[in-house]
């Protein structure tokens, strides 16, 4: 292949000719060829990267995508665009061979305006999708330009913290622990153990062991699922503990794979819940700028009141509108940019 060529192909849509963006592209696409077609196919999980406008400004943008044949189906988030922050938008599109498109709309809450969101061309490649974004607006809004997303693993670390800490993730934590788990292919084995040794969980629970270990497992049940373990699960769980079947990381893990139903639907709602709460505090997702303080015991009690209202109703789940207020009423500090009018 003349790769001059071809990066001149690639290259040639990029009406800016900014190098920050042709290069990462570049560099995922050549990465992509030396995979076969059968390895670059799977777009099934939660995504999250970067959009960057041909016209100039950029943000972030999240999916959590199910493949079922050709078809894709899901919700999607999209940070700083022209119209603010956009947050679980269903999402349709379909994959040909290496290819993903798909589409959302959003509703402009500046002026009103009805927007299509297009994604195409996404070339699928392992764990990374690069391709093109088109905004196309009512009011006669439009925008262009190209993306790049990556597997990550967030909602199954806020899984975790909502099990075990029975709280929204601060955006930091959320990041290393995302960047952990994406470093071991997702197995949580490499590090469940060590939110059961940490501060935190010791500040919760005390030092674990055969006289608590009833308490912690109605905590995890309480947590994840408003409820208490049936008698049969909990001694199950405790039995397991004392023989070392189990560690308290590892019941945890065991409860949140084993929800079914309306326990699964009580979780999902409670990571949807969990991502608002720390998508509002750090819009862009990487660990800068935050808008509001979230550290300390009284913060993470009021986190932990915030998400036990979440249910396996739907109608638990908070608005965007919703959730700033309560951190700008119980988390945040004084001057955070949060309290700015």
């Amino acid at each position: 292949m003349n790769y001059t060529y071809f990066s001149q192909l690639i290259c040639k849509p990029l009406k800016n000719g900014i190098l920050s963006k042709v290069i990462p592209i570049l560099s995922a696409i050549m990465i992509c060829l030396r995979f076969t077609p059968a390895l670059c196919a799977d777009f099934t999980g939660n995504w999250s990267g970067t959009w960057w406008s041909d016209y100039g400004g950029s943000g972030s943008v999240s999916a959590n995508v199910t493949q079922t044949g050709a078809s894709l189906t899901g919700t999607a988030s999209v940070a700083t665009a022209a119209c603010g922050n956009f947050y679980n938008l269903p999402l349709t599109g379909s994959v040909s061979g290496d290819l993903a498109n798909f589409h959302c709309a959003a509703i402009c809450p500046i002026d009103g305006s009805y927007n299509e969101l297009y994604f195409t061309n996404g070339l699928i490649c392992g764990n990374t999708v690069t391709g093109y974004y088109q905004v196309i607006g009512s009011s006669g809004y439009y925008d262009s330009g190209t993306f790049i997303i990556s597997r990550d693993y967030m909602d199954t670390v806020q899984k975790v913290f909502i099990g075990y800490y029975q709280r929204p993730a601060a955006p930091a934590g959320l990041i290393f622990w995302a960047n952990q788990l994406n470093e071991v292919d997702g197995n949580l084995d490499a590090i469940i153990e060590a939110f059961a040794n940490s501060a935190e969980s010791r500040a919760l629970y005390g030092e674990i062991n055969s006289g608590n270990i009833r308490s912690v497992v109605t905590h995890i049940f309480q947590a994840l699922f408003n409820r208490d373990p049936a008698p049969a699960g909990l001694n199950y769980y405790e039995n397991g503990f004392n023989s070392k079947q189990f560690t308290a990381a590892t019941i945890m893990l065991n409860v949140l794979d084993g929800a079914t139903g309306t326990d699964l639907q009580s979780v999902n709602n409670k990571v949807t819940a969990s991502n608002l709460f720390t998508w509002t505090i750090d819009p862009d997702l990487d660990g800068t700028n935050f808008q509001a303080t979230y550290t300390g015991d009284t913060d993470a009690q009021n986190a932990r009141y915030f998400l036990s209202t979440v249910t396996w109703d739907p109608a638990t789940i908070p608005t965007q509108a919703g959730v700033t207020l309560l951190i700008k009423t119980y988390i945040a500090d004084a001057g955070d940019p949060i309290l700015t009018p």
